[in-house]
């Protein structure tokens, strides 16, 4: 299902955020558009009832204008007052001049207020003046017919803005009682704000568009890997594990993903090939004992044999037999340690009595083979399974003695290495084959297959040994020269005590 690809759930999560957060910018400029032209217009009536405000007041006795027989005089700017006020009384708001009338008080218009009226398209501002009692008393003749007046009453002097039906007003309260509202309509500016709105709907289009675009790109992009290492791992399930992933882009964090399912897949195909070589090593070693068995047996009773030729044939089928025990105990050792079973019990043990204790066990051997063993032995108290590594140490010593020719001379050393024990045996034989050299503890592994397999040796007893070094949480390691013989090192860390 669609639901369920994860490159739909990334476009989906995007596409909500990208609309989410172009609607609220957009919203957001667009109000801030809107109440700025409103501002303005707001700024406009105000501006134009300062200057006209001083012609709304009501005159008082002894403060009218010059006699009938001195007319007062027309300057130009009654015209753009006259747009305003339509037939209000002027009074002495028109006098000509900025000289005050007597008693201070302000009749006239000053020239810079003169200039802005002058300058002033007033052909869609309107006024409207209400008495005390609420009655209209004045209005201009572009006013609506229908201005209703603010029924809540405010300070003297304060002024109140309101929308009201595509008008914008400015209503203002005189000191005596009488109110004033001045208004304009609001088509140009709802007119600029519809067109503003397309643009922005399709400024807000445009971007969803080319981000959800861009952003389907980038799932693809980044899902790619995943694709590739679902393919790959399909063909490795169904039985093909030599493929891998393409790791060209392994700086991202899927390609490095990818770079250790790499390292996991060879380490997978590599455990298989090691199962199967194991299997056939396995099988290999157990044919030739089985095949004695099954060969003595068949012989000695194909007729009548003496008792000697039966022991002879008995003793035969006890040797194959014990071989095949060796291999088995040897196997079932390793099982268990592969599979975490084997708990090695550790205790506070002295290593050079550990490794003393190996040289006896190992002494009739190096008397067989008129061999030595020189020891140089460090006192070190140390955390170990006492009998794995006795089996560990009379395993590398029969080792050395067994593949080198009689008389051959065993040097083992042990010493401290800060935290580890360091202990190493060295041989003066002839030495591993340098092609041979890493295979060493690998299972069945044998560097003279025709001699180990006839002194008994089975080729798991270094698989063995490395086994029980890695459960003690140490390492082994061999290195040889030819002609020059072999040592193996074996680091164990040691453990308070």
């Amino acid at each position: 299902m669609i639901s369920d690809s994860i490159r739909w759930q990334i476009q989906a999560w995007h596409g909500a955020l990208l609309v989410l957060i172009t609607s609220v910018l957009l919203f957001s400029f667009y109000g801030y558009e809107r109440r700025q032209r409103i501002t303005r217009v707001d700024d406009r009536l105000r501006t134009t009832l300062m200057m006209v405000l001083p012609a709304l007041r009501p005159e008082r006795a002894g403060e009218r204008g010059p006699p009938p027989h001195a007319p007062a005089p027309q300057p130009p700017e009654r015209e753009a007052l006259e747009a305003i006020l339509g037939d209000f009384p002027f009074g002495d708001l028109l006098e000509a001049g900025r000289q005050p009338p007597p008693g201070g008080r302000r009749a006239g218009v000053h020239e810079r207020e003169m200039m802005y009226l002058k300058g002033l398209d007033t052909s869609s501002i309107y006024y409207v003046a209400w008495g005390r009692s609420g009655e209209e008393t004045k209005r201009s003749v572009n006013a609506p017919k229908v201005v209703p007046p603010h029924t809540e009453r405010l300070d003297a002097g304060e002024t109140f803005s309101r929308t009201r039906e595509g008008f914008r007003e400015l209503i203002h309260f005189q000191p005596n009682g009488e109110s004033v509202v001045f208004g304009t309509t609001m088509s140009d500016v709802e007119t600029a704000m519809r067109k503003l709105a397309l643009y922005l709907t399709g400024i807000g289009g445009g971007v969803v568009a080319v981000g959800l675009l861009g952003g389907w790109w980038l799932a693809s992009r980044a899902i790619r890997p995943i694709a590739e290492i679902s393919a790959t791992a399909e063909k490795i399930a169904e039985g093909d594990l030599t493929r891998r992933i393409d790791t060209r882009e392994a700086k991202s964090e899927l390609g490095r993903l990818a770079v250790l399912l790499n390292h996991t897949f060879e380490r997978l195909h590599n455990t298989f090939e090691q199962q199967a070589q194991f299997t056939a090593d396995a099988s290999h070693e157990l044919r030739t004992p089985v095949s004695v068995i099954l060969a003595q047996t068949e012989l000695a009773l194909m007729r009548d044999r003496t008792a000697d030729e039966y022991r002879e044939a008995l003793e035969s089928c006890q040797r194959s037999g014990e071989q095949m025990k060796q291999v088995v105990n040897s196997l079932l050792e390793l099982a268990r340690m592969d599979s975490g079973e084997s708990v090695m019990n550790l205790s506070p043990n002295y290593l050079e009595e550990v490794i003393e204790d190996a040289i006896r066990f190992v002494e009739p051997l190096v008397q067989q083979r008129e061999g030595e063993i020189l020891a140089d032995l460090e006192e070190i108290n140390a955390m170990i399974d006492a009998p794995k590594i006795q089996q560990v140490v009379s395993n590398l010593l029969s080792n050395a003695i067994k593949h080198n020719p009689e008389g051959c001379k065993v040097f083992v050393n042990l010493k401290q290495d800060g935290n580890d024990a360091v202990l190493s045996v060295r041989d003066e034989g002839e030495g591993i084959p340098s092609e041979m050299l890493p295979h060493v503890f690998e299972r069945f592994f044998r560097v003279d297959k025709a001699r180990s397999r006839a002194d008994g040796s089975t080729g798991l007893g270094l698989s063995i040994v490395k086994a029980i070094v890695e459960a003690h949480g140490g390492t082994i390691s061999a290195a040889s020269l030819p002609g020059q013989g072999s040592e193996f090192v074996v680091r164990l860390p040691v453990a308070a005590v």
